[in-house]
């Protein structure tokens, strides 16, 4: 019986040594502010019930780092060509609490890029066309009423891209949405 286990030990300690290393990956992370990268289309601030909302997003390939050196954003993140954003619309209620609207696929419009309703959010994904990962797509608002779009709840109101690697680094940019309020919430009022 020890001869056995001493057997079946051995066969362990040779493939450990027979093995070739496994590799040591040094994942980087990268984080940038490029300001604006977000926007509605005509700066609609009043809509009627039925009306389209647009949004667009737009990521330049070249980007500044803090010290102000352009950074090529495709040599960070790889073979990939997406970038996501998440989007939540609420309707502003008598109480201190907004209510998130929850959309259905057919309530959005796609133009550029992909779109997918999820629970209270709307995840966009950029597609890399040329020198810019691009999304735009529309949201079909069916009730009046005040409204707010933002992005990203859970990192303190700022809207946040992440762009997908296929290397294992970690490449986000915070941005804002053009005509938003100081807390990146863009108003719109629907009639």
């Amino acid at each position: 019986m020890n001869i056995a286990t001493l057997l079946y030990s051995f066969i362990f300690l040779c493939a450990g040594f027979c093995c070739p290393p496994e590799d040591d990956f040094n994942y980087e992370y990268y984080n940038f502010e490029v300001t604006e990268l977000i926007s509605i289309e005509n700066q609609s601030a009043s809509l009627e019930v039925g009306d389209t909302l647009w949004v667009k997003t737009t990521v330049p390939l070249i980007v500044q780092n803090i010290s102000g050196s352009d950074v090529n954003i495709s040599q960070l993140v790889g073979e990939s060509s997406l970038a996501y954003i998440q989007f939540s619309v609420f309707q502003k209620s008598n109480f201190d609490n907004p209510v998130p609207i929850r959309f259905s696929e057919d309530e959005l419009v796609l133009t550029k890029g992909e779109i997918q309703a999820s629970n209270d959010a709307i995840i966009a994904t950029a597609i890399l066309n040329g020198s810019t990962f691009e999304s735009y797509f529309g949201i079909k608002i069916k009730n009046s009423g005040n409204y707010f779009i933002t992005s990203d709840i859970y990192n303190n109101g700022v809207p946040t891209i992440y762009l997908d690697t296929r290397n294992g680094n970690s490449v986000n940019i915070a941005t804002s949405i053009v005509g938003a309020d100081a807390e990146n919430k863009y108003q719109f009022t629907v009639e």
